[in-house]
């Protein structure tokens, strides 16, 4: 899928264009292209056959446009917590990769403990902390393992064949691959 805009990239370097299409179109001044009330996904071959066309005012076209505005502030939150819980995993798993070597001092240790423990529900008191998404293992033979996370099964090797490229670049684990997203926390990556 790529980002379609409704109204095209290309009136940004047309201020005269832009502002007889925002007219026409009943937009503010200061409509934003680039932004969620503009976007809309589209199939790569969609999006090419497209292009730069600008709609003629309509009520389709005023329906739609209507409809990503009131969607906007939703897409824009649900798009902030995918980067916040990202980051998140991203910096929990160095900090387990940290503790895994050894180098958090034991006042570290505490200081993120009451982190983590602070606002934690009184029946959870006496489980386990998991910093990361758990895998479990299905399968292993010749040093490749089937595994299942939150996000899938997928295979990741675990000999002296097992590389570095195939630790998932947002949250860091070599927890296993199905075709490009990690299985751990869902990102695609096709590097």
């Amino acid at each position: 899928m790529e980002v379609d805009h409704v109204i095209p990239e290309a009136l940004l370097s047309n201020a005269s264009r832009r502002a007889t299409v925002f007219a026409e179109l009943g937009l503010a001044a200061n409509f934003d292209i680039n932004s969620y009330e503009n976007w809309l996904p589209a199939c790569g071959p969609c999006n090419k056959i497209k292009r730069d066309t600008e709609f003629k005012s309509s009520l389709l076209v005023q329906i739609r446009l209507q409809q990503l505005a009131a969607k906007a502030p939703k897409v824009a939150a649900m798009v902030e917590k995918s980067v916040s819980e990202a980051a998140t995993q991203k910096a929990l798993k160095v900090l387990e990769q940290a503790a895994d070597a050894g180098n958090l001092d034991e006042e570290t240790i505490q200081v993120l403990t009451s982190l983590i423990t602070r606002d934690r529900p009184a029946e959870m008191a006496n489980q386990p902390i998991r910093l990361t998404p758990i895998i479990q293992i299905l399968f292993e033979k010749d040093g490749t393992q089937v595994v299942r996370g939150p996000y899938g099964i997928g295979t990741r090797r675990t000999d002296e064949h097992a590389q570095s490229s195939s630790r998932c670049p947002t949250c860091g684990h070599i927890g296993g691959w199905n075709g490009a997203r990690c299985v751990v926390c869902g990102t695609q990556d096709d590097d």
